[in-house]
């Protein structure tokens, strides 16, 4: 059965190793954060697209083509759990997918892995919130990689949910 894997690239190789993935028909996600900078000829701020992972492209595969992956140019290694290469659920792949969907210019920040309050963010209309209610922070604990997404909410709240709603038989830990 098909699981995700972390894979640690090369600096700065992680669109190279994402490419060389899909070149193979192999299922990957590279995360990406949309960061506004300084235009250089204007005082418009432009959208930047960066790895949210440093040196981190996610695959979908079997356990049985691990060596091949291994071997690919760029990838360096996979991220480890008790010795062996880390899955990571697929619940998690599609909150990181949905979190910089929602969110720019997310931080990433290392935790420890310990099980967090799991969330629903749902739409909030602005103009029924007090003003200056903004500016709140956002988090999206991934217990299975040891970090944290962190963006301000500007649109969005969040709603707590529970891990049957997930329709999930385990608990995030």
């Amino acid at each position: 059965m098909a699981q995700w894997y972390a894979v640690y690239t090369r600096p700065c190789w992680e669109k190279k190793v994402a490419e060389s993935f899909q070149k193979r028909r192999m299922e990957c996600y590279l995360p990406l954060n949309k960061v506004l900078v300084p235009s250089t000829y204007s005082e418009r701020r432009k959208p930047v697209y960066q790895p949210l992972f440093e040196a981190c492209v996610f695959v979908k595969t079997t356990e049985d083509k691990l060596p091949l992956i291994r071997s690919l140019d760029g990838v360096l290694s996979f991220f480890y759990w008790h010795g062996k290469p880390a899955t990571i659920r697929d619940i998690e792949i599609e909150m990181i997918k949905r979190f910089t969907a929602e969110h720019q210019s997310v931080t990433l920040i290392k935790s420890a892995v310990s099980i967090g309050e799991i969330v629903r963010i749902i739409n909030v209309d602005p103009e029924e919130s007090a003003p200056g209610a903004w500016g709140q922070k956002v988090k999206l604990s991934l217990p299975s990689l040891g970090f944290v997404l962190e963006a301000e909410a500007t649109e969005t709240i969040p709603e707590p949910i529970s891990a049957e709603e997930l329709n999930l038989s385990t608990t995030l830990a």
